[in-house]
């Protein structure tokens, strides 16, 4: 949430700063999308950090599972012998 809102606080200093500045019309268009190319970039890099950190979280859990199901060996394959009866 805080990398959301410094990006929308930088976009909205650079862009009041670009709309004031003595620039022509062409450079300011050619500024503009220069910036909005490096917003969508940091965006970018936002999303794969919080997606990388799901993933990890995921692996986390599937091997905290795993460590279990092999503690626990004997009366998971009672259990499961007994589901098959059923």
């Amino acid at each position: 949430m805080h990398i959301i809102s410094l990006v929308r606080g930088i976009s909205i200093g650079f862009i009041l700063g670009i709309l004031v500045a003595p620039d022509s019309g062409a450079a300011t268009r050619r500024k503009l999308a220069r910036y909005a190319s490096a917003i969508g970039d940091d965006i970018e890099d936002a999303f794969k950090d919080i997606t990388s950190g799901f993933f990890e979280k995921g692996e986390e859990v599937e091997s905290k599972a795993e460590e279990i199901m092999d503690r626990n060996e004997p009366g998971y394959s009672n259990l499961t012998g007994y589901a098959g009866t059923l």
